[in-house]
């Protein structure tokens, strides 16, 4: 039994920042000014790979894995560069988590993020303070909605699928929950209002824990 949190837009704020680093990654490249910042901003909440198979078929540019890493690398470098002094937990994310571990609910993050992303974004927002593990994969073969992540959160903690969550802000997220046999909590992506428990923030979604956290408890 056990609540899984997606990290990216669902914990943190920083779909915009994700959006505005690739599209400056993008424009290194000699397609990259065909591309828009709104269709980058429009589809930033599917997996790199799922987002260059979009561009291939939008704007006809072939990019194979090696050039999906080369895209990636430059990413990481201009977040360096530029940094992430403006990224910022949700209101009410670390409550959350603090909530749930109080009432001995098992609690984990799974977030297809790469581990130097994750390793900026962890010393900035202090997530180790959180009390929570992490589960990542740099494989672009496992990004979510491939269940990779969920499942190694899932067999991690020995939880029961049958009253474990995911909490989500994407349509991947969603996917990625289903193919995992566990249920689904959608938050702030109003795209996710037909796809189980949908919540406009995470002060709702902490009120729903503070009354049902019971449904996932691990006595």
């Amino acid at each position: 039994m056990g609540v899984i949190f997606d990290l990216d837009g669902t914990l943190i704020d920083s779909i915009s920042m994700h959006a505005k680093y690739l599209k400056m990654a993008l424009d290194k490249f000699e397609f990259g000014n065909r591309i828009p910042y709104s269709f980058v901003k429009k589809n930033i909440r599917v997996s790199f790979s799922a987002f260059c198979k979009i561009l291939s078929s939008y704007y006809k540019i072939k990019i194979d894995e090696n050039l999906m890493r080369d895209i990636i690398k430059i990413k990481d470098e201009i977040m360096v560069k530029e940094g992430i002094k403006n990224l910022r937990m949700f209101s009410y994310s670390r409550e959350t988590i603090k909530f749930l571990l109080k009432k001995k609910v098992n609690v984990c993050i799974a977030s297809s993020i790469n581990s130097f992303e994750l390793k900026l974004v962890y010393r900035k927002i202090k997530l180790d303070k959180l009390g929570v593990d992490i589960i990542n994969s740099n494989n672009f073969k496992l990004e979510k909605p491939n269940p990779y992540i969920l499942n190694e959160s899932i067999n991690r903690y020995k939880m029961n699928i049958k009253n474990t969550c995911y909490v989500g802000d994407s349509v991947t997220d969603a996917i990625t929950a289903k193919r995992a046999g566990i249920s689904f909590i959608g938050v702030y992506n109003k795209e996710l209002s037909n796809k189980g428990l949908f919540f406009r923030n995470m002060k709702e979604v902490y009120n729903y824990f503070n009354k049902n956290y019971y449904l996932y408890y691990d006595s």
